[in-house]
């Protein structure tokens, strides 16, 4: 097991703490115009994601990750998102179909949007590690099939007719 660095982990604890107090401060009190709410909303998840990137960083040096690796991180991250995502869908939704959509659709995933972005960084990790030879034009050609398909996602991400399981009801 490799040695923890403290100050990362002090790090990590108060960033986490931050988007805790964010969202009890925004959403349960409601003070989501209030200057201190602002103040901790501008740095709280850019933070997290920064600290979840360099800690991350066992993909990212040799031996790299395999694809079975990749499967057990898109798992522990993916299933706690369709679980409790889907869960949380069907206490607040009329019939499970509507639910389903409204979840699949949803650019935030009812507040589960953190584990979405994870499992893309890791899948995008390994894509980038595919690019054995360290060619730049590979990395580049990478980087903007990953951003295209980012934006195809943000434009048609919830157009209704992307499900077409919804057509059958």
């Amino acid at each position: 097991m490799k040695q923890r660095i403290d100050y990362i982990d002090r790090m990590k604890g108060m960033a986490i703490f931050l988007v805790v107090m964010g969202h009890v401060y925004g959403m349960v009190f409601n003070q989501c115009e209030d200057i201190t709410y602002k103040w901790i909303s501008s740095f709280h998840m850019p933070l997290f994601m920064f600290l979840s990137g360099l800690v991350a960083c066992s993909g990212v040096v040799a031996p790299y990750w395999g694809f079975g690796k990749l499967g057990k991180k898109l798992k522990g991250l993916l299933l706690p998102l369709v679980v409790f995502g889907m869960c949380f869908t069907m206490i607040f939704s009329k019939d499970f179909v509507t639910g389903l959509i409204g979840f699949l659709a949803s650019p935030n995933k009812n507040g589960y949007w953190y584990l979405m972005t994870l499992a893309v960084f890791y899948v995008s990790l390994l894509l980038y590690r595919l690019n054995i030879k360290q060619k730049w034009y590979v990395d580049a050609a990478l980087a903007i099939s990953l951003w295209g398909v980012l934006c195809t996602m943000e434009i048609y991400g919830t157009d209704e007719r992307l499900f077409l399981f919804a057509k059958l009801r």
